[in-house]
């Protein structure tokens, strides 16, 4: 009978429970009994890490983009172009890319522009309808999508434009509840977090120069048990509050109420959000130059 050598790589924690078991408990007899469990074990805890996989995406696309116009006159932010192709574009692709295909965009402010874009590429996508887009925040449209979102979601803003090693960095990611962080130099207008042993403190955009640690990017992830715990959340606030809100805040919410928040630096990775003609007009410029991955 032939022999068939293979290898696996065991995490650490296997293999000292491995070498316990043949050393101090079963003996070298029975070797081969200890290794068919040790296999056994691995394949089913790769196993249950494929199932909590995050497949689901929410994309935060209400907003009327005031402060890009005359540019968004008669388009959502989210249809701008970047050279050759739109923001939207830009991230469907990202998302894809990483093996997320279960997406909802909420849309508002000239949703059926969305709608028509999205139908023209034959996307499977879920289209949620803020209608009162003009009077609430992105919490509210994030509330709107939460049915969708049971599974575990990445969240994010409909005017970043990011590699998608960013992504892929947020998906190997541990905690239930991950933000993405770019330490960095702060703007008074950018979304400042502190930061305590990897976890997040503070989130706002008022804050003392001493306590920033970096600027969150608009990029979040929340495995399946931390969706339940921020729509458990949320679904407590005033309901004036959940429609006025910004995401921050309920995130905020999340850690005064003693939740775990934890960090995911990309530090050096490219990302932009375009809240500007001038930010756009850099990105484009960057971007000739730059490919991203």
């Amino acid at each position: 009978m032939s022999k068939i050598k293979t290898t696996i790589n065991i995490d650490e924690d296997l293999w000292k429970k491995f070498s316990h078991i043949v050393i101090e408990e079963k003996g070298y007899r029975k070797k081969n009994v200890v290794i068919e469990e040790l296999i056994r074990q691995y394949i089913e805890k790769k196993n249950a890490k494929k199932e909590k996989k995050i497949r689901s995406a929410v994309i935060l696309a209400a907003g009327i983009g005031s402060r890009l116009r005359p540019l968004t006159n008669n388009v959502p932010k989210c249809l701008l172009k970047i050279n050759t192709e739109t923001i939207l574009e830009h991230q469907i692709e990202n998302l894809k890319k990483c093996g997320i295909d279960n997406i909802t965009i909420v849309a508002g402010y000239k949703a059926d522009k969305i709608e028509k874009f999205c139908k023209d590429r034959s996307w499977d996508v879920n289209l949620i309808i803020n209608r009162q887009y003009s009077t609430t925040n992105n919490l509210f449209s994030l509330w709107l999508a939460k049915e969708y979102l049971k599974q575990g979601f990445v969240c994010l803003n409909s005017d970043i434009v990011f590699d998608a090693e960013i992504l892929e960095i947020l998906l190997k990611s541990e905690g239930n509840i991950c933000l993405v962080i770019d330490k960095k130099e702060c703007t008074e207008e950018d979304m400042k977090v502190k930061v305590e042993n990897g976890l997040i403190r503070t989130i706002s955009k008022r804050m003392s120069r001493e306590d920033v640690y970096g600027e969150f990017i608009g990029l979040s992830k929340f495995s399946a048990e931390g969706a339940e715990i921020f729509f458990n959340v949320l679904s407590s606030m005033p309901v004036e509050l959940r429609e006025k809100g910004f995401v921050a805040q309920g995130i905020q919410k999340l850690i005064d109420e003693g939740h775990k928040v934890f960090m995911v630096e990309v530090q050096g990775k490219f990302w932009a959000d375009i809240d500007f003609v001038e930010d756009l007009n850099e990105v484009c410029a960057y971007l000739l130059n730059n490919r991203l991955k």
